[in-house]
C-alpha cells in the first residue's frame, strides 16, 4: 500500500514539475482590450519587459487621443496588436534617444496590424532608426497607417525606420512629411526583409531646410569622387535602401531636391535586393544618381575561392614523398628477404661444410661407417636442396622487386612530370578575375535586379539621371567587403561573377540633367544588364553629355530595347545611348538636338562588333545611326513605311498624339498615324474670350511624337465690371485694361484698417488694369470724395481722380489692389459768387456816387471863379 502511495506522489511531483518548465510557445494567449489613453499608457508601462506581450493578443477597440498625455514609445512588443481600424492620434515622440516609433522594437513573429497612427515623430539627440509604426521591425506590419512628421539623421521611415531580414511590412500607407541625413525612405528607411503593396504619400526631403547637414563642407569634389561626403544620401519613395524585397508598392510622393544629395529614388534611393511591379509618380531630384525607381543599383558580387598553385605544389610534393618512401620501404622489405635467404643459405652451407669435415679420415680417427656415411650424404643432399630452394626464394624476391620498384619508379617520375608541368602554368591557379554575368539574367534570379516598374514622375539631375534608374554602379562605402558575398577559404586562386539588371521596365516621365549622363532607363550603366525596356519620354538635357533615349552611357549590355523620344544635350547623344559597350536588337525613333558625336542608335561605340541588328526611322533632319553613320544589319536606317511593317513593332511606334489644352485647362486628343501632319480640319477651334482672339502655336511641324499644344491669346482692351451692385443697380466698379482669357474682376469690400474717416473700402484683383471707375455710395458724388491707395507698407496715399458721370475715375499702380474713400467739404460756390456780384454791384454805385459828386464839387468851383 505505502509503494502505490508512493508512485502516486511521485507521477503528481513530475506532473507539477512539467507545468512549471513549460515552453513559451505553450502558454497560454492572454487577450487584452484596450478603450482609453490610461490603459494604452499603461500597456505600454508593462511591455519595458520583453516577456510581457508572449502571447499577447491586444484589441485596441476605440480611437485615442494622446494630446498631453506623456509617452515615449512602446519599449518592445512580442505579440499581436490589433487596432482594429482605430486611430491613435497627437502622438508627440521628441525625448532624446534612438529606435523611435509607437513601437521602439516590434519581435520576429510578433504582428501590429489594422491600426492608424497621427502625430510628430521627431527624437533629439542621436536621432537614429525612426518610424511611425515601429523603430525597428522583425516581424509583421500589415494595414497601418501612419499620418504626420518623422524625421531624424540616419534610418528613418515613415512605417518603420529598419525592416529586418524577419521583417514584414505588408500594404500600409503613409502620409505627410519624412526626412532625415542618411538611409531615409517613406516607408522604412533600411529594408532587409519584405515591403509590399505599401503606398507612401509622403514628401521625403523634399526642402534642404529639413536635413542637418552642413552645406559648406560639400565640394564638387567630394560629391563626384566619393559617397561619403556630407550630404544625404539613399532618400528613397519606399525605402532608402534595400538589399531585400519590395513588391507591388506605390510612391505618389515627391522625393529630393535640387542639386542636393546622392542615390535619390521614387521606390529606393539604392539597392541590391529585388524591386518588381513597381510605380512612382512623384517628381524626383538631386544632385547625382536620381532614378525614378532607384537612385543606385548596385550589384551583387560573389567570389569563390579555389585551390592555387601553392597548394597544388604542396599536394604534390606530399604525393612525391609518399611515393618514394613507398620505394624505400619496398626496397627496405626485399633486402631484408634476400638477406634472410642468404643467412639461411649460409648457415646451410656452413653445416654442408662441417657435414664434409666429418667425412673426411683424420690422424686417430676411424673411417666412418658406411651407415654414417649414408647419414652424411643424405644431409648434404637436403642442405644442397635447401640452399636451391633458398636461392629461388632470393631470385623472386629480386622479381618481385624490381617489379614494385619499377612501378615506384613510374610513380616518382609521374609525380615530378605533375610538379614540373604545375610549375610552367602557374599562373592558372594564382590570381583570378570578376566578370560580368548579368547577361546570364533568368527568371528566378532575384538579386540586384528591377524587374517589370514604371515610373511617370519628372527627374531632375546634375549627373546621372534615369527614368528608371539613376545609375548602375558599386558603391563607395567604408567596408566594400559587406557587398561581396564569398564561397570557401580564402586562397591566391579565385573567380567572382557580378550582376545587375533592368527587365522589362518602362518610362513616361521627363528627364532633366545638368551635367552628365542622361538616360530614359539610366543615365550611367557601368556593368550591368538593361533588356526589354521602353522610354517613351523626353530627354530636356540642353548643357549635358552623354545623353541616350535608353541610357546616358552604357559599359553593359543593352538587349530589345526601345526608344521614343526627343532629346537635347550638347554631345555624346543617341537614340538607344550617348555612348554604348554592347547594343542589340533595339529600335529608336528619336529626334536629336546636339553637337558631335550624335547618332540616331549611338552616338559613340567603342566596339562595332558588339552592335547588332539595331534599327532606327528615318525622319526629317535624321542622321546616322553611330556618330553620323548608318551600318548595314548592325544600326540601320529605315524609312518610315519600313519600320512600320517591323515584326513585333511594339504599339506606340506606330501612332502619336496631340493634345490640344484649352484655357480652362479642358484638354481635345488627336491620334494621328506616326509619319502624318495634322491638317487644318484636326486643330480644334478656340472661342473668343473677353475679346481676345486666340491661336494654336506650332501645330503643322508634328509628325511622330506625343506633343501638347496650349492656346494663345491675344489680349484687346476691354472694359470690366464687379459683380457687385449698388442699389441703382450700377457695378461699383469698372476697370478698364488688357486681360488674358476668363478674367474676372474680383471686388471685395473691406470693413477694417481702412484710412481715417473713411466711409467705403474696397479690395480689387490687379491684373493689367489700366483705370478704375468707382461708384461711391448713395449721397455722395464723384466730386465730392478723395481717394486713398493702399501702399506696400500699409500706408494710405492720395491719388489724383477725374469725374466721368456719376464715376470717380483714377489710374491705379501695377501693385495697388485697394483703395478706400473720404468725403470732402463742398465749397459753397454759388454763395460766394452771389455775394461777389452783390458786392460788385455796390461797388459799382459807390463809384457812381462818388462820381457825381466829384462832379457837383467841380462845377461848384468853376461857378464861384466866375463870380470872382
Amino acid at each position: 500500500m505505502k509503494k502505490y502511495n508512493f508512485i502516486a506522489l511521485l507521477l503528481s511531483a513530475l506532473f507539477l514539475f512539467s507545468c512549471i518548465y513549460v515552453s513559451a510557445d505553450e502558454l497560454p494567449i492572454e487577450e487584452i482590450t484596450i478603450s482609453n489613453a490610461e490603459e494604452f499608457l499603461k500597456f505600454a508601462e508593462n511591455c519595458n519587459i520583453d516577456s510581457y506581450s508572449r502571447n499577447v493578443i491586444v484589441s485596441l477597440s476605440e480611437d485615442l487621443d494622446l494630446t498631453g498625455y506623456p509617452f515615449s514609445g512602446i519599449a518592445i512588443f512580442c505579440g499581436t496588436f490589433d487596432g482594429n481600424g482605430h486611430t491613435i492620434s497627437n502622438v508627440t515622440l521628441d525625448y532624446t534617444g534612438s529606435t523611435t516609433g509607437l513601437f521602439r522594437y516590434i519581435t520576429d513573429g510578433a504582428t501590429v496590424k489594422n491600426l492608424k497612427i497621427s502625430g510628430v515623430f521627431s527624437p533629439k539627440g542621436s536621432a537614429m532608426t525612426v518610424g511611425g509604426i515601429a523603430g525597428s521591425n522583425a516581424g509583421t506590419i500589415k494595414n497601418c497607417t501612419f499620418t504626420g512628421t518623422a524625421s531624424g539623421t540616419d534610418h528613418i521611415g515613415g512605417i518603420a525606420g529598419i525592416n529586418t531580414e524577419t521583417g514584414v511590412i505588408d500594404s500600409c500607407t503613409a502620409e505627410g512629411v519624412v526626412y532625415g541625413d542618411h538611409f531615409t525612405g517613406g516607408i522604412t528607411g533600411s529594408n532587409n526583409g519584405i515591403i509590399k503593396n505599401c503606398i507612401n504619400k509622403s514628401m521625403v526631403n523634399t526642402q534642404v531646410q529639413q536635413n542637418k547637414v552642413d552645406l559648406s563642407q560639400i565640394t564638387l569634389d567630394a560629391i563626384t569622387g566619393t559617397e561619403l561626403a556630407a550630404t544625404v544620401t539613399d532618400i528613397g519613395g519606399i525605402a532608402g535602401i534595400s538589399s531585400g524585397v519590395i513588391a507591388g508598392c506605390k510612391n505618389y510622393g515627391d522625393i529630393g531636391y535640387l542639386h542636393m544629395g546622392y542615390n535619390i529614388g521614387g521606390i529606393a534611393g539604392s539597392q541590391t535586393g529585388y524591386i518588381y511591379d513597381c510605380m512612382n509618380s512623384g517628381t524626383i531630384s538631386g544632385r547625382k544618381e536620381i532614378g525614378g525607381i532607384v537612385g543606385q543599383l548596385e550589384p551583387v558580387i560573389a567570389i569563390t575561392y579555389s585551390t592555387d598553385t601553392l597548394q597544388i605544389l604542396q599536394g604534390q610534393l606530399n604525393t612525391l614523398s609518399g611515393n618514394i618512401k613507398r620505394a624505400a620501404g619496398h626496397i627496405d622489405s626485399t633486402i631484408s628477404g634476400i638477406k634472410s635467404q642468404l643467412t639461411i643459405m649460409k648457415n646451410q652451407v656452413a653445416d654442408a661444410a662441417t657435414a664434409l669435415e666429418n667425412l673426411m679420415p683424420n690422424d686417430g680417427n676411424s673411417i666412418p661407417s658406411e651407415e654414417d656415411f649414408s647419414n652424411i650424404i643424405q644431409t648434404l643432399q637436403n642442405t644442397a636442396s635447401t640452399i636451391g630452394s633458398s636461392l629461388e626464394n632470393v631470385y623472386d624476391s629480386l622479381q618481385y622487386a624490381d617489379s614494385t620498384l619499377s612501378k615506384d619508379m613510374d610513380n616518382i617520375s609521374a609525380s615530378l612530370a605533375a610538379m614540373e608541368q604545375t610549375l610552367s602554368g602557374a599562373s592558372a591557379h594564382l590570381g583570378g578575375s570578376v566578370t560580368d554575368h548579368s547577361d546570364e539574367d533568368t527568371e528566378d534570379d532575384l538579386t540586384a535586379k528591377i524587374s517589370k516598374c514604371q515610373n511617370q514622375g519628372a527627374i531632375y539631375a546634375d549627373l546621372s539621371g534615369g527614368g528608371i534608374a539613376g545609375a548602375i554602379a558599386f558603391e563607395s562605402d567604408l567596408d566594400p567587403e559587406a557587398d561581396i558575398d564569398i564561397f570557401g577559404d580564402f586562397t591566391l586562386n579565385f573567380a567572382g561573377a557580378y550582376r545587375a539588371v533592368i527587365t522589362d521596365c518602362e518610362n513616361t516621365a521627363p528627364v532633366s540633367v545638368k551635367k552628365q549622363y542622361g538616360g530614359g532607363i539610366v543615365g550611367y550603366a557601368t556593368l550591368g544588364l538593361v533588356r526589354r525596356c521602353d522610354n517613351l519620354a523626353n530627354l530636356i538635357c540642353e548643357n549635358a553629355t552623354y545623353v541616350g533615349g535608353i541610357a546616358g552611357r552604357s559599359n553593359g549590355q543593352i538587349r530589345n530595347c526601345n526608344a521614343k523620344c526627343m532629346i537635347s544635350a550638347v554631345k555624346l547623344a543617341g537614340g538607344i545611348a550617348g555612348q554604348g559597350k554592347t547594343v542589340s536588337d533595339c529600335l529608336a525613333l528619336s529626334s536629336l538636338t546636339a553637337g558631335e558625336k550624335t547618332g540616331a542608335i549611338l552616338g559613340f561605340a567603342e566596339d562595332l562588333a558588339a552592335i547588332t541588328n539595331n534599327f532606327y526611322m528615318i525622319t526629317e533632319g535624321s542622321i546616322g545611326a553611330v556618330d553620323g553613320i548608318s551600318y548595314e544589319n548592325t544600326a540601320h536606317p529605315l524609312s518610315v513605311e519600313e519600320f512600320l511593317q517591323l515584326e513585333n513593332l511594339p504599339e506606340f511606334f506606330k501612332s502619336y498624339t496631340v493634345t490640344f489644352e484649352f484655357p480652362d485647362s479642358t484638354t481635345q486628343k488627336v491620334i494621328l498615324q506616326t509619319g502624318q501632319t495634322l491638317t487644318l480640319e484636326q486643330i480644334p477651334e478656340l472661342p473668343e474670350l473677353n475679346g481676345c482672339m486666340g491661336s494654336w502655336e506650332n501645330h503643322l511641324s508634328i509628325q511622330y511624337f506625343d506633343t501638347t499644344i496650349t492656346s494663345t491669346y491675344e489680349a484687346r482692351q476691354q472694359v470690366v465690371q464687379s459683380e457687385i451692385l449698388r442699389e441703382n443697380g450700377m457695378p461699383v466698379l469698372l476697370a478698364e485694361g488688357s486681360f488674358q482669357p476668363l478674367f474676372r474682376l474680383d471686388a471685395e469690400n473691406i470693413q477694417q484698417s481702412l484710412a481715417e474717416n473713411a466711409i467705403d473700402g474696397w479690395h480689387f484683383t490687379n491684373a493689367g488694369i489700366s483705370t478704375v471707375r468707382y461708384l461711391p455710395p448713395q449721397g455722395y458724388g464723384p466730386n465730392e470724395i478723395s481717394i486713398m491707395v493702399l501702399q506696400a507698407d500699409g500706408s494710405w496715399t492720395e491719388v489724383p481722380h477725374t469725374v466721368s458721370g456719376s464715376y470717380a475715375v483714377f489710374t491705379p499702380n501695377t501693385n495697388i489692389t485697394a483703395f478706400c474713400i473720404i468725403p470732402t467739404q463742398t465749397p459753397p460756390w454759388g454763395l460766394y459768387a452771389s455775394t461777389a456780384c452783390l458786392l460788385l454791384l455796390c461797388l459799382s454805385v459807390i463809384t457812381i456816387v462818388a462820381i457825381k459828386r466829384k462832379k457837383g464839387t467841380q462845377a461848384q468851383q468853376n461857378s464861384s471863379v466866375s463870380e470872382v
